[in-house]
């Protein structure tokens, strides 16, 4: 077991260095699939940067779910409670 976690080391270093996937599989041994399996798992994906489009969309977002969480807590009943008693919280929060 601590063989194949050295190898694993091996190949998601090299692979982090720029390395291609077949020199790795040449290098290794280790099957193409397994190195790609392995990286995809190991190796953290890279985020793009936030920009002014996302950063709005993320707030509509936000206020959206704020809106809903009001709703909720100001309701007068549980959100687990029988259908027909929600339904009547809510006839009697839209007649108010």
């Amino acid at each position: 077991m601590k063989e194949q976690e050295k190898l694993k080391a091996t190949v998601l270093k090299l692979y982090s260095a720029g390395s291609k996937v077949s020199d790795i599989v040449t290098q290794t041994g280790v099957p193409r699939s397994t190195v790609y399996y392995w990286v995809k798992n190991e190796i953290p994906k890279e985020t793009s940067p936030l920009n002014l489009r996302d950063y709005y969309f993320l707030k509509q977002k936000c206020e959206r779910q704020e809106k809903i969480i009001a709703i909720l807590k100001s309701a007068p009943c549980a959100a687990t409670a029988p259908l027909q008693e929600r339904l009547a919280a809510i006839e009697q929060m839209v007649s108010e």
